[in-house]
């Protein structure tokens, strides 16, 4: 019997996070999240990081990634949420929880920096919910695959 095959949020996002900020593998970096001195046009991203939920396991039926760029005390940032679906019966009374797995901050402040990390967020949010989910997924059944022909 195959076991199921099971992928966590941060394993998704480390690839997405790798694939904007232009580093080859995750390995190049600590896979715990903390990407420094990342460049994206002139803003300059000063961390970015996995929060508290980024171990949750991804549900790819009902699970999906936002991106939004919002302002804190100094700079804006961007907030990565894991949306779930959960389906309660009728369609019109579902219910979708948000949970925090990443942050993405800038000191950068004006309009400049806003447009930069408004296209990073846009950016992030489609690698995230096609490439990223793809790659992970595809190589969790590689390697399941793999250990049942073992």
């Amino acid at each position: 019997m195959d076991k199921p095959i099971t992928v966590t949020t941060k394993q998704i996002l480390s690839v997405a996070y790798c694939t904007i900020f232009g580093i080859m593998t995750v390995t190049d970096r600590n896979v715990l999240g903390r990407y420094y001195g990342q460049y994206t046009g002139d803003s300059c991203i000063d961390y970015a990081h996995f929060d508290g939920h980024s171990e949750r396991p991804f549900d790819e039926d009902n699970d999906w990634f936002e991106c939004i760029t919002e302002d804190g005390s100094e700079g804006c940032w961007i907030r990565v949420d894991l949306m779930h679906h959960v389906p309660l019966g009728d369609h019109f009374n579902d219910k979708v929880e948000r949970h925090r797995v990443g942050t993405i901050k800038t000191l950068d402040s004006g309009r400049d920096a806003w447009r930069n990390m408004g296209a990073l967020a846009g950016e992030l949010t489609y690698v995230a919910n096609f490439d990223a989910v793809t790659k992970v997924i595809k190589r969790a059944k590689e390697l399941a695959a793999e250990q049942n022909n073992a």
